[in-house]
């Protein structure tokens, strides 16, 4: 059997990822997956239904546009997977070390070390990413929405009055996937281009 740098890499992330949970939720990982999923009660914040819904979508869009740029099922499987888990720790990390500052719940050096390996889980796709306006104009409201979260003590969602964190938070979360795809928008677009081109040739070719 022939193994493939795609293998090797998945097998890599699939470990990590079960570090990752571990730790973050101990033995009761699978049950707490599961438990999401069903929509049962879970030790959660109202926050975390849309963080795996947007999850989940970002996955399945990366997993089709990585495929739509060529890619084969296990590397675009294997790409989206680690863009999904980057994204998600992106925002994980700004939150918890801002938190610092303002005294708040923040991750000891072992979660702080494992979030910030997820990040670069999503460097692996670079060579798809192509930057444009776009980008730059989410990512300039990416950093004036933290900046404004700061700005008001930062706010926590357990706090009497959530509805700024709550705002906050969900349009940070939500933004920092909106990011990605839009580095992913313009190769996407192009792939999209070239084939409708190629698909009029052979209908000019064929009459």
């Amino acid at each position: 059997m022939r193994i493939s740098r795609n293998m090797v890499l998945g097998i890599a992330y699939v470990q990590w990822s079960i570090i990752f949970l571990c730790q973050s939720f101990g033995r009761e990982y699978l049950t707490y997956i599961f438990q999401m999923g069903t929509f049962a009660h879970v030790r959660a914040n109202i926050i975390f239904p849309l963080t795996w819904t947007s999850a989940l979508f970002f996955f399945c869009f990366s997993f089709f546009a990585f495929r739509k740029l060529g890619c084969s099922v296990l590397r675009a499987t294997i790409l989206a997977f680690g863009l999904t888990f980057g994204a998600v720790s992106i925002f994980e990390d700004i939150y918890q070390n801002i938190g610092i500052f303002y005294g708040g719940h923040h991750q000891d050096w072992v979660e702080q070390v494992i979030n910030a390996s997820a990040i670069f889980m999503v460097l692996p796709s670079a060579y798809y990413w192509k930057p444009s306006k776009t980008s730059l104009v989410l990512f300039t409201s990416y950093i004036g929405g933290w900046l404004l979260w700061a700005s008001i003590g930062y706010p926590q969602i357990f706090s009497p009055h959530p509805e700024a964190a709550i705002a906050l938070n969900s349009y940070l979360k939500v933004l920092t996937f909106v990011m990605l795809i839009s580095l992913l928008l313009p190769n996407l677009m192009r792939s999209s281009s070239i084939a409708n081109i190629k698909l009029r040739e052979k209908v000019k070719v064929a009459r």
